[in-house]
């Protein structure tokens, strides 16, 4: 997975570049790590963009301009500019302000492609396909709720990751995670999820109770968006008006709502969580 955050930082730039870039109330300065920019008041750029001659810096945690990454939803190229009206290397078109443009995919430029290889039905009889790749992929952290199941089989994190594969009867099921009364599970995802058309993200709680669960998406881990509540079965959530626009998101948070905490199992069941709107991103 892309984590967007991430800066990988032009050891080599000062090579490649030269003298090519043009001071702006400031100085450019370069060593062996990379080009830095100090500011007028004596400080130096850090986690913030600078503009030379019409075109945009990014500099990252320790000061150096960052190149061949995407921060947030702009991507700055090689030679540190962020890239305007273009495809990345990565396939994604940016606009003319440089954000990324939701939808807009070049699998040819890319070298990739997403197989739409997975059909379910929802609670409410619809038929969908998605992607085997769009289902979580890696428990982040996960913390069960008092009370919990004293089942081991729906114990194990695992449970909740890939595919629907829950089989089985409430005593003897397989291939679900019980999250306890109030249980806290994060999930990270490969493919990353954004607000489409519909539907963008579908939760699989299984068991004969219907126990509500709160949703959360992040592409960070720190800055949260709630997008709302599922009950039971498999119930699905638009993006809609509930995160900024144009965003996307590695990272899903289940929060159980307490409802159930007498049963052997209370708590959310999750057999699997995907997403619908989903990109390489």
């Amino acid at each position: 997975m892309r984590k967007i955050s991430k800066m990988v930082l032009c050891a080599a730039v000062c090579t490649i570049l030269g003298g090519a870039l043009t001071s702006f109330a400031g100085q450019w300065n370069a060593d062996e790590k990379g080009y830095w920019y100090a500011k007028d008041n004596g400080g130096y750029a850090v986690l913030e963009w600078q503009a030379d001659n019409g075109k945009w810096y990014y500099f990252g945690a320790d000061g150096y301009m960052a190149c061949n990454t995407w921060i947030g939803n702009y991507y700055v190229g090689a030679d540190g500019a962020m890239l305007v009206n273009t495809i990345t290397p990565d396939g994604y078109q940016v606009g003319a302000d440089g954000a990324w443009i939701p939808g807009a995919y070049n699998n040819a430029a890319a070298g990739q492609e997403i197989q739409y290889d997975y059909t379910f039905t929802d609670r409410n009889g619809n038929s969908l396909t998605v992607s085997k790749a769009a289902f979580a992929s890696q428990v982040i952290s996960f913390t069960h709720g008092n009370p919990w199941t004293s089942y081991a089989e729906q114990q194990k994190t695992e449970n909740a990751l890939g595919i629907p594969d829950r089989i089985g009867n409430e005593r003897t099921s397989t291939g679900d995670l019980c999250l306890g009364s109030g249980g806290v599970l994060t999930l990270a995802f490969d493919l990353a999820i954004y607000d489409g058309e519909g539907n963008d993200i579908y939760v699989f709680e299984v068991g004969n109770n219907v126990e509500d669960t709160m949703v959360e998406v992040s592409d960070d881990l720190t800055i949260w968006y709630s997008v709302g509540t599922v009950s039971g079965s498999t119930a699905g959530l638009d993006l809609n008006g509930k995160v900024p626009a144009g965003s996307s998101f590695h990272y899903v948070r289940l929060t159980d709502m307490k409802k159930y905490q007498g049963s052997d199992w209370p708590g959310a069941d999750i057999d699997a969580v995907c997403g619908v709107n989903v990109m390489l991103k």
